[in-house]
């Protein structure tokens, strides 16, 4: 297998929003999703989705969608099962929008990769932070360079709960700790090369990343990672602060961002606002449903998942290493010392 980060760059989400919705609008009949899911996770995004343009959400078996040859389906089944599901439909012709199926093994990733290149269907991925405003600002702001050459990363996950864009699977609690560092080396073009994996005593593979602080590196810093939550009552479910040579970027869950610069005053560009959460959702809905109609691959791409399934191996191997710490270098380039 031949490993690539599949960091690619992103269209201007941020001006083609509108020409998203014109575009989804024109088509006469609806744009109907089959949902493979629970009831309370169709129930959520149904709301969140809202009037999308021209799109309609359907609960339906993966079975049940083959025979009524729906325009997509879109999965978020107990993540050990979509991998399953998503095959089954690619095989049978029907574009698939999939929240992620973590993958411990990279044989796994492999058979996924192959039933979205054995078919011409579009197959997604549902990045949601991609199409939040505030992130999409942030990724704009640092390949501008606004803050200057990077010197550090902190990641600091408080509630994630709060988050409505992030998972929340009891069998695997480092879910919204993979989907922010997938976030994190989408909003910098460039992968996270290593990573410490602190080991537990406790049986599953999923809880090989301890809570606490791990480091993890990219190409030229160090990127420090706090799972110990906050509670306090001001705190973001998450943020991320990029640490500059003329200024910082702190991002947030639901849309919240600031910026430092040589002001040296903090300056609010967008504060939290479920209404966004609400957007980016809708937005990557409505890009799919564009991408199956204009034949092309969607922003989030299998390949996406590529760093997710890579450190969760990583966190599975590491459960039987013994005691203590394991540093994981992942493949994409030469890992600098943590």
């Amino acid at each position: 297998m031949v490993l690539t980060a599949g960091l690619l760059s992103v269209p201007a989400i941020s001006n083609k929003a509108n020409t998203i919705r014109k575009e989804t609008a024109k088509e006469p009949h609806e744009f109907i999703f089959a949902a493979i899911c629970s009831a309370a996770r169709f129930g959520q995004i149904k709301a969140m989705l809202g009037p999308s343009a021209g799109i309609r959400l359907v609960r339906y078996t993966s079975a049940r969608a083959i025979r009524k040859k729906v325009s997509a389906a879109w999965i978020a089944r107990d993540y050990r099962h979509r991998q399953k599901h998503l095959i089954r439909l690619l095989a049978a012709g029907i574009p698939v929008l999939a929240e992620a199926p973590y993958l411990e093994e990279i044989s796994d990733f492999d058979s996924l990769q192959k039933a979205a290149c054995s078919t011409s269907v579009p197959a997604g991925i549902a990045l949601y932070h991609r199409f939040l405003p505030a992130c999409i600002s942030a990724r704009e702001l640092l390949s501008a360079g606004r803050i200057g050459k990077l010197t550090s990363v902190q990641v600091q996950i408080n509630q994630p709960e709060r988050d409505p864009l992030l998972p929340s699977y009891s069998f695997l609690p480092e879910a919204p700790l993979l989907v922010l560092l997938n976030l994190l080396q989408w909003l910098l073009s460039q992968p996270l090369l290593a990573m410490r994996v602190g080991r537990k005593e406790t049986a599953t593979p999923a809880s090989a990343v301890s809570n606490g602080m791990s480091m993890g590196a990219m190409e030229d810093f160090p990127v420090r990672i706090t799972t110990v939550p906050n509670f306090y009552e001001n705190s973001s479910a998450w943020s991320m602060l990029f640490i500059g040579e003329k200024g910082q970027i702190r991002l947030g869950a639901n849309n919240l961002l600031e910026i430092i610069d040589t002001s040296g005053a903090w300056q609010r560009q967008s504060g939290e606002d479920l209404n966004k959460a609400s957007l980016s959702i809708r937005m990557c809905f409505e890009d799919f449903a564009l991408a199956v109609k204009e034949g092309r691959q969607p922003e989030g791409k299998t390949t996406d998942m590529l760093p997710d399934c890579l450190l969760l191996n990583a966190m599975h191997q590491s459960l039987q290493t013994g005691k203590g710490e394991l540093l994981v270098e992942l493949p994409f380039g030469k890992a600098i010392r943590l």
